[in-house]
């Protein structure tokens, strides 16, 4: 007896994707009116996603607005919480949301050009940014994680498009420097061809843990991460892709939903190549990086030596690296980060945490989110630490070392604990 074929998710959806491609095919061979074929080509991404979707979203067209009556353009495709979200006009062509019920918005193009590209970076801008509630007690929880997603993710997706990824991609980069980066478009499909968007990655590792799916809120704390717009040439899987990426981005969007990423796009490799890299300025707002931060560029950093007070044991290092229009505060040591970290953050006096440098659990490093922090104020926070964390000494580090490497030190350097 011959053993069946077994089935597989990712080759479930690459399927789905083939569908959707016979369907434009046949909108585009049996109807002449441009206009008529736009909304159909909706109408087909529309029922993919209501048919695949967790049933708390859904998928329409239509409107948004906030609750301060500002309204978006008319949008393609609105994925909202429908389990939670009140309707404000019901209609078989067109709805009116609010906008703390929409989770993503999904302009949809027969063929994308530069000009497409465009018109639906207006209209997902035009959503974006739409004021939106805070998270507050009455929110309910989503997940285990401290994480819930409150901004829309804006979504460009293609049937088919002349125009290479690379060129998109620079068409991208020109149309984003007229708009703030929370308003910028995070995601764009162009089917059985790839995708471009954005992965962030840490300034002490070369690897990109994961792509951007936008901000949680307006508050949140400018991480000092690297932001690379890529592109990802996945072909028959680009609709998997586009799929993984929305909905991790609906999993902690203020409800529980999960999804496999290895299920839908294999556990083989895939390339990526960066195309331009970002970082977050005080503002919240992503801009290009600058040139110290660089391959083949990097500056040393301003530090300082922490050493035990009583036996001058070395404790730990603390630098400065500038970062836009702000700094990041570095600390590798034996003690604890946290009054090291306090000291920095009392004199920002903004809203700041204390990241990993590393994601090894061993490793001990940490920095700080992005902070208003001169060389200045550095220096005399740095020579005044001692007198705020009692028992240690500093000292300006003038060596020529590498900041780039982990610092590593022998067994007897430990102090006792």
């Amino acid at each position: 007896m011959k053993d069946e074929k077994k089935t597989k998710i990712k080759d479930l959806i690459t399927q789905a994707g083939k569908h959707l491609r016979d369907e434009f095919e046949e909108i585009k061979k049996n109807d002449p009116h441009y206009g008529q074929r736009g909304a159909e080509t909706e109408d087909v991404l529309k029922d993919f996603l209501n048919k695949h979707l967790p049933k708390r979203f859904a998928a329409d067209t239509g409107i948004v607005i906030d609750h301060e009556d500002n309204i978006s353009s008319q949008t393609d495709v609105i994925v909202y919480d429908s389990d939670n979200s009140p309707v404000y006009r019901a209609g078989s062509k067109l709805m009116i949301l609010p906008s703390d019920n929409v989770a993503s918005v999904i302009e949809v193009k027969s063929n994308l050009t530069k000009a497409e590209l465009e018109d639906a970076a207006k209209k997902i801008s035009s959503v974006k940014k739409l004021k939106r509630s805070p998270i507050t007690d009455v929110d309910q929880p989503v997940t285990f994680s401290p994480l819930i997603m409150t901004k829309p993710y804006g979504i460009v997706f293609a049937y088919e498009s002349k125009t290479s990824l690379e060129a998109l991609a620079e068409n991208l980069k020109e149309i984003n420097s007229k708009y703030p980066s929370t308003e910028w478009i995070d995601m764009v499909v162009v089917l059985d061809k790839g995708v471009l968007g954005y992965t962030v990655q840490s300034p002490f590792e070369e690897g990109f843990p994961g792509w951007l799916g936008g901000a949680a809120d307006d508050e949140f704390p400018p991480p000092p991460m690297y932001v690379h717009l890529v592109k990802e040439e996945v072909g028959e899987l680009s609709l998997n892709r586009f799929f993984v990426s929305l909905m991790s981005h609906l999993t902690f969007y203020r409800k529980r939903s999960a999804v496999n990423i290895d299920s839908f796009l294999g556990t083989e490799p895939k390339q990526v190549m960066t195309l331009n890299a970002y970082q977050y300025n005080l503002q919240r707002q992503l801009v290009e990086v600058t040139d110290d931060h660089k391959k083949g560029k990097f500056t040393m950093p301003l530090r300082f030596n922490l050493y035990k007070a009583d036996d001058k044991k070395y404790l730990g290092q603390v630098s400065r690296k500038p970062w836009q229009d702000g700094a990041i505060v570095v600390y590798s040591g034996y003690i604890p980060p946290e009054p090291i970290f306090q000291v920095f953050f009392s004199h920002a006096r903004t809203n700041a945490v204390i990241m990993p440098g590393m994601r090894k659990s061993n490793d001990r490093l940490w920095m700080s989110s992005v902070i208003p922090l001169s060389e200045e104020d550095f220096i005399k926070l740095c020579e005044a630490l001692g007198t705020n964390i009692r028992s240690i000494i500093t000292k300006r580090d003038a060596d020529d070392e590498n900041p780039n490497s982990t610092i590593h030190y022998k067994e007897e350097d430990i102090p006792e604990q």
